[in-house]
């Protein structure tokens, strides 16, 4: 149906989702929309990565759609798997959207393992193991956290957390 312009009816529905996303106060049949548009976004252009930022930060601010966030997101941590965003928002959603620390730990320990991921990821993941009564997972992550740590200084803050971990 595209007939070779992919890229511009990608760019067309994009269009659409930025001014649903853009609205003051959304509903939920705007969320629903948002969400479907995204969708049909990604169809078109799985490499365009915004969409799916987008996405995941807006349809995860509705906790009726906190799913629909998770599966914007890991499509496009499927499509950008060095892009440490995409389980860093995954992993905030889980914890803070819908209450599942074990879960967001465990998606914070995979966006600080890619490039580029700030250096405090380890601990907040170690803090969200910690709280869904998981401290070997916890522990374990953070020794391997040490063990590769080069920066002598973020190095002593990952030793300290692991003590705290370990009391």
């Amino acid at each position: 149906f595209a007939l070779g312009f992919r890229n511009v009816l990608s760019d067309v529905v994009w269009l659409q989702a930025v001014q649903v996303a853009g609205k003051r106060n959304l509903v939920r049949s705007d969320y629903d929309r948002l969400y479907r548009l995204l969708d049909a976004v990604a169809n078109y252009d799985s490499r365009f990565l915004v969409p799916y930022l987008l996405g995941g930060l807006a349809l995860g601010e509705s906790p009726d759609h906190a799913r629909e966030a998770l599966r914007t997101l890991d499509r496009g941590w499927r499509n950008h798997p060095r892009d440490w965003r995409l389980p860093f928002y995954m992993g905030y959603t889980c914890y803070f959207i819908l209450g599942n620390p074990l879960e967001g730990g465990r998606l914070m320990q995979e966006a600080s393992r890619l490039p580029g991921s700030p250096p405090y990821l380890p601990r907040l993941s170690a803090r969200m193991l910690v709280e869904a009564k998981a401290p070997e997972t916890a522990l374990s992550f953070l020794q391997e956290m040490i063990a590769k740590e080069t920066d002598p200084e973020r190095r002593d803050v990952l030793i300290r957390r692991a003590l705290e971990v370990a009391v």
